[in-house]
């Protein structure tokens, strides 16, 4: 292809020789690899982290209207019954 157009892809300084080397280097695959497996471990936390959020502030929505549906219950029982 590189014959085809006239250019050579791996001619040195080239990017595709650059590119190409830095799949071959294992120390390079290790760190980019590290910092990509960090990276989305610390988006799904904070993902995990709102869902947690939200989840508690619903239920204690929930909560606080079973507790307000109660008080008026016994309100309105003690009001009949007297």
């Amino acid at each position: 292809m590189s014959l085809l157009f006239e250019y050579d892809l791996f001619r040195e300084g080239s990017w595709v020789l650059l590119i190409t080397s830095l799949f071959a280097d294992q120390t390079a695959w290790g760190a980019a690899t590290a910092i990509v497996a960090t990276t989305v471990a610390l988006g799904h936390f904070r993902t995990l982290d709102l869902n947690l959020e939200k989840y508690s502030s619903d239920q204690r929505e929930k909560l606080d209207e079973q507790i307000k549906a109660q008080r008026e219950r016994r309100s309105s029982i003690a009001t009949h019954s007297s």
